[in-house]
């Protein structure tokens, strides 16, 4: 398995990950927006947001200080990535 692939998927398994992947597939968001719609306390959301950064998911917005977005990109080559696994079995 490529590690790229498999250090994104463990990025995943945490579920409030999942839950501010799936709110920034939306549409951008600032930390404490997030922490606000998801009702988690903005320190875990910050964390959970460094995380997925640092796995490819979601990027800082240079345009738009304090505010992230998930990328669709990288989140397509999950879903690839997934399928061929499938494949593979």
């Amino acid at each position: 398995m490529d590690a790229e692939l498999l250090a994104s998927l463990r990025a995943l398994v945490d579920a409030n990950r999942l839950r501010i992947v799936g709110r920034l597939a939306g549409g951008p968001a600032q930390a404490q927006a997030l922490a606000d719609e998801l009702r988690l306390p903005l320190p875990m959301v910050r964390k959970q947001l460094d995380a997925l950064v640092r796995a490819g998911i979601v990027e800082a917005r240079p345009d738009a200080p304090g505010t992230f977005a998930a990328r669709a990109d990288r989140i397509g080559e999950l879903g690839r990535g997934l399928a061929a696994l499938q494949r593979e079995a």
